[in-house]
């Protein structure tokens, strides 16, 4: 059809008219514009004639109320195809303004049977949520209007965006798309997806959720009209546009959408089918669209794709694996290798770790890159992990009976896992249902899966450990690493990503990095395990960095069970490790040989990694009662001793008899004294050569099997009589505090100086670095160190010339500042002195006072809080009478702070409080409320309330002169005279509440009609917040009765859309939507999600709900014999939790057991 046109005078004279009124047209499934007149672009606020005529034929409803938009645009449609008349009252936005506007009209028609839509508009006023006597009449007329004008109308646009819903859209699209031919052009079908749509809904709420979602459907209508996209639930759109720039279009609409919702949204991802020869349906183009999208999912950035046949042959490869999954398991398909984890500090195998490889039949040897991603799109990865779980337990009995030690076995677990199922508690079961103990199973989890959401996975992670299983952080460095996750989780290992192993030989900086990210991980009491291992070059480098555990080829590559007692059978194994001798070498592997800076050294050096690595000679000793033996050292206490001690340094065992020098006894009585106290001893021990050599020595662990003692040895320096600083350890410690954390050597007429430090992690026993400009990179490095509040006046003071003025004045210098240590504000004292050396040179001491000026700040605090509540009379506003109540006698006395017609509950002075509260005070309270105030103000009740959460508060209603008027009664501590005391307050906020009352009662009839889901006809998510809210209300106010929530998931939807099509998934939606209605007739149902429902049960639906969801049980049982729609349910009762999310989640994992359940009858 052709769009009509009138005679140039017929136009302008409709154009230059001041009465607002528009004229329009239906064409191809769409609304035209045919003509506006003056009058209507003034009202609405339109501007120029091209920007009205643009507007309204591409965004119509742009300026709409958004709750408005889906009623007034079926009505519209209504109009336009069964013609009548055209009446609806709505609200838009002129001038930032939301104003309400009728909209009358009638069809006329023209020659050649082409018939007009003639309407016209008129201004009914401003539109405000606030309650005056205007907007109330308003605001009551509309919501007749709303309650008249929705009733009977077949849903054809989305109630939230305005957008057409799926089946009008591909209607619409299947005309567009014949256009579009007819006129020379080359359709393409755009399918839209939101990365992380339901976290972000986790995160912000789904108030924001649908904020976001409206946004972005805006802008689509900005760039491709209103008529030629669609929403198909969630935050799932398609758009059918020509080929003509289409990228340029699409560059331009990823743009906006990075800049809606004020910058906080998600990256967009769209799918691309281009028509070819062989045309197909408008839902098979939006499926294949889809596919295109879902292509580019796995990066969290905006972009497009477009389909190609390749992803036809993936889809059948994908469908492939996830048919024929459950086959896989049942016949054993699925094979498990197990690769050696290695304890760098003796050489067994600590760990193994599970990997999965499928053994098919038809497809040959499957890698787990080629169905690991599948099984994870399609939320089934759980089966494979439970499975490969089950084998590793398996497995571990078997090698228990056949003597071996049992060590830990990691299994690596998908971020698909955790919302598939409560895979906590299915691992749990799993390991304790085997009787083996949990500490044998290690969770993996990758740093991918960490980053995507932080705060969620912190939380599984704490369960996990809670319940006794270790967990580790996998591919650490991988791309996503930050040291801010290991802030925020705990995790017990790291692993290294394998890229530093291949990367060793190509330079310093993989090995410098590798070097301070270990250094970083014992700091913070965290194991390591680096993988890609093949020489042993690395081995050894890895040793002395202080890896603790090692895996990599180098050692062995993946096997299976028989092969590992094959390997024992021939000799050829590597030996597993006694679990009860792994935290001694553990403790032995974390020493890090290069954590021990140089002294001054040569800073000219060009060579990177000899500057790195020219550290202090250090090793790590054991010894039993019989011998002394070394078991780890690094290349610099090779190169010191391999003449000395070549013997010892080979690793060989020196028996006490041998060691019978005044040296060697003198170091035998050094790790005596470690024994004694488990402290440090700085050992200073003349060689026969006249050469001093200064030791540090400390026990780091005990072999709690074989009683054999380990210990650090670290060869601090080396100094003649005539020593260049005259410094020793001894008089370091004669000078300072012995409670230093740091102390440093600093030569004031270079600036240069040496550190000194225990540290504060279990076995960093001391660093030792040098530097330059000591005052400047103190204050430069002020900021990363100390805390915040700390910073600028530590940068003002610590200056050379403070600190030397305060010492020749005194004798020393002191400063009292806050160290961010392990996260947390410490409080520590500087001391600076005088060295008693040749040079000019001065010694800086940093020690603990935590504990004292955390003590003295309780002490201050105490006292200005006796200030601070000497009187109750400080309290104004709100609240009118105030009861001051000893605790010990229930003595009480009332302060009014102002004349005030509220409720006197009883006299002004006297004893029992609470008794005359309750027995006498009742009467002034509303009858209907007794009960209730009974049951909560109780002494025990009032006090609990307030230790747990600072204060009570309870919302009652008062009599006052016959008239109800509404209160809050709160009560708190307070110190006075060194006695703690209750202060009770009574709040007015009777205005308030009935103001609330009264606005609410205005809008619920219009929001009742509005919250309808477009394709089932329920409460859509919009309206679920909304009680959601209304519900938290009550829970936060005490005033919340019993409820239950009921969350339920349609089965199979994902097959029956992929499989028949949308149009088939929507029936299928609607049928298992009708099952939950049907049951559950006396409730609420909301569709909350594309096939997730809600339902919120209360009064005698509560006290059925077993009796109901039996019912669903029983549909169900019925249904999976007759083929009909199966309905997967969960539901918990409200137990004083937090808010209905809380609830919700509890029912959500209930719900996802029976799913999962229902899945594996559904398999039988």
């Amino acid at each position: 059809m052709e769009k009509f046109r009138f005679s140039d005078v017929e136009q302008r004279l409709i154009e230059e008219s001041s009465i607002p009124m528009a004229v329009y047209q239906f064409i191809d499934r769409r609304v035209v514009t045919i003509a506006l007149s003056s009058g209507m672009r003034k009202i609405f606020g339109l501007g120029s004639k091209e920007d009205a005529y643009d507007l309204m034929d591409n965004d119509m409803y742009r300026d709409a109320h958004p709750d408005d938009v889906a009623r007034i645009a079926e009505e519209a449609y209504r109009f336009a195809t069964e013609g009548g008349r055209y009446d609806v009252v709505y609200r838009s936005k002129v001038d930032g303004q939301y104003r309400i506007f009728r909209a009358r009209g009638e069809h006329e028609y023209k020659g050649d049977g082409v018939r007009l839509g003639v309407i016209r508009y008129m201004d009914e006023g401003p539109y405000s949520d606030n309650d005056t006597e205007f907007t109330k009449d308003i605001n009551e007329s509309l919501g007749e209007y709303v309650r008249e004008q929705t009733k009977g109308y077949e849903a054809k646009y989305d109630y939230l965006t305005g957008l057409p819903n799926m089946t009008y859209f591909f209607e619409l699209a299947a005309h567009g798309k014949k256009v579009m031919v007819e006129n020379g052009l080359r359709p393409v079908m755009l399918y839209l997806d939101l990365t992380g749509m339901k976290l972000f809904n986790q995160k912000h709420g789904f108030s924001e959720g649908d904020k976001l979602i409206r946004e972005v459907a805006d802008v689509l209508k900005n760039h491709f009209s209103t008529e030629n996209c669609g929403r198909f639930g969630g935050d799932h759109f398609a758009v059918y546009a020509s080929l003509d720039n289409l990228e340029d279009r699409l560059n331009d609409m990823l743009k906006d959408i990075k800049a809606v919702n004020g910058g906080v949204n998600l990256p967009a991802r769209v799918g691309i089918y281009v028509t070819d020869e062989n045309p197909v349906e408008a839902s098979i183009a939006c499926d294949r669209a889809k596919m295109a999208c879902d292509s580019i999912r796995s990066g969290y950035v905006s972009g497009f794709s477009y389909f190609t046949a390749e992803m036809l042959d993936r889809e059948e490869k994908r469908q492939y694996v996830v048919e024929n999954l459950d086959k896989a398991l049942a016949n054993d398909w699925i094979k498990v290798y197990y690769q050696p984890i290695v304890r760098a500090a003796n050489g067994r195998v600590s760990d193994e770790e599970a990997l999965a490889r499928w053994a098919d039949p038809e497809k040959g040897i499957l890698m787990p890159g080629d169905f690991i991603s599948v099984l994870e799109d399609a939320r089934l990865i759980y089966k494979l992990d439970l499975h490969v779980i089950k084998k590793v337990l398996d497995k571990l009995r078997k090698q228990k009976e056949a003597g071996f030690f049992v060590i830990p076995q990691s299994v690596n677990l998908s971020k698909a896992d955790f919302y598939s199922c409560d895979i906590v508690e299915e691992i749990r079961r799993l390991v304790d249902d085997s009787g083996l103990g949990r500490e044998n199973i290690t969770i993996e989890l990758t740093e991918s899966l960490v980053a995507s959401d932080v705060d969620y996975v912190k939380l599984q992670v704490e369960r996990f450990q809670k319940l006794g299983f270790k967990v580790w952080m996998d591919d650490y460095g991988s791309g996503y690493s930050s040291p801010d996750v290991l802030q925020k989780i705990h995790f017990d290992t790291i692993k290294f990503d394998m890229q530093y192993m291949k990367l060793f030989y190509s330079g310093s900086e993989s090995r410098i990095i590798l070097s301070e990210l270990i250094k970083m991980a014992i700091a913070l009491g965290i194991e390591t395990v680096v993988e890609g291992v093949e020489t042993d070059d690395q081995v050894e480098f890895l040793k002395e960095i202080g890896c603790t555990k090692l895996q990599g080829y180098h050692f062995c590559k993946p096997i299976s069970l028989q092969a590992i007692f094959d390997r024992y059978s021939a000799g050829t194994q590597i030996g597993f490790e006694n679990p009860e001798e792994a935290p001694y070498y553990a403790t032995i592997g974390r020493v890090n040989l290069y954590d021990f800076g140089t002294s001054f050294g040569d800073d000219d050096s060009d060579d990177a990694t000899k500057k790195y690595f020219n550290t202090m000679p250090i090793n790590i000793v054991e010894r039993d009662g019989k011998a002394l033996w070394m078991v780890r050292s690094n290349q610099a206490f090779r190169n010191f001793f391999k003449n000395e001690f070549a013997a010892y340094n080979a690793g060989a065992r020196m028996p006490y008899s041998k060691l019978v020098n005044r040296q060697n006894e003198l170091f035998l009585n050094a790790l005596t004294r470690c024994d004694v106290d488990g402290k440090h001893v700085f050992l200073d021990e003349a060689m026969d050569d006249g050469l001093t050599i200064h030791l540090f020595i400390r026990r780091i662990a005990t072999n709690p099997v074989t009683g054999v003692a380990a210990y650090v040895v670290a060869v601090l320096g080396t100094s003649e009589v005539s020593d260049e600083h005259g410094l020793t350890f001894a008089s370091v410690i004669k000078e300072l505090s012995t409670d230093y954390i740091y102390f440093y050597y600093v030569d004031l007429d270079t600036d240069r100086y040496v550190e000194y430090g225990p540290g504060n992690a279990g076995i960093n026993l001391l660093i030792e670095s040098k530097g330059k400009d000591f005052f400047a990179e103190s204050r430069k490095n002020s900021r990363y160190v100390l805390h915040p509040h700390d910073v600028d006046m530590f940068v003002k003071v610590f200056t050379k010339e403070n600190v030397m003025r305060a010492v020749e004045e005194s004798g020393s210098f002191n400063y009292t500042y806050r160290l961010m240590i392990n996260d947390e504000s410490t409080y520590v004292n500087m001391k600076v002195v005088r060295a008693n050396t040749k040079r000019n040179a001065i010694l800086v001491g940093v020690s603990n006072i935590d504990a004292q000026k955390k003590q003295q700040a309780e002490f201050e605090r105490a006292q200005q809080e006796r200030r601070i509540y000497s009187r109750v009379n400080a309290l104004s506003g709100d609240i009118v009478v105030i009861y001051t109540v000893n605790l010990i006698t229930d003595e009480y006395d009332q302060f009014t702070a102002k004349e005030h017609a509220s409720i006197e509950l009883i006299e002004k002075k006297g004893t029992d409080f609470f008794g005359k509260i309750r027995d006498e005070g009742i009467l002034n309270i509303y009858e209907e409320d007794r009960d209730m105030f009974l049951q909560s103000f109780t002494k025990k009740n009032i006090l609990d309330l307030i230790k747990k959460n600072g204060f009570y508060s309870i919302n009652i209603r008062g009599v006052v002169h016959d008239d109800i008027v509404y209160v809050t009664v709160k009560a708190a501590f307070i110190n006075e005279d060194g006695m703690e005391q209750l202060v009770v307050g009574i709040v007015d906020v009777d205005e308030q509440v009935k103001r609330e009352l009264e606005y609410a009662s205005n809008l619920t009839a219009a929001r009742n009609e509005v919250n309808k889901d477009a394709l089932t006809g329920v409460k859509s998510k919009h309206a679920f917040i909304d009680v959601e809210d209304e519900i938290n209300r009550h829970i936060e106010e005490k005033t919340i009765k019993e409820f239950a929530v009921a969350v339920f998931d349609i089965n199979g939807l994902k097959y029956i859309n992929d499989t028949y099509g949308h149009k088939k998934g929507d029936e299928y939606i609607k049928k298992g939507c009708a099952e939950i209605c049907e049951i559950f007739a006396h409730c609420p149902v909301f569709r909350v999600g594309g096939d997730e429902f809600a339902v919120i049960a209360q009064g005698k639906s509560y006290e059925e709900i077993d009796s109901l969801m039996k019912q669903i049980e029983d549909r169900n049982e019925e249904n999976l014999k007759n083929g009909g729609v199966i309905v997967a349910a969960g539901f918990a009762r409200f137990n004083n939790d937090k808010n209905v999310a809380a609830v919700f989640e509890r029912a959500d994992t209930r719900m996802y057991e029976n799913k999962k359940y229902l899945k594996t009858r559904n398999a039988v």
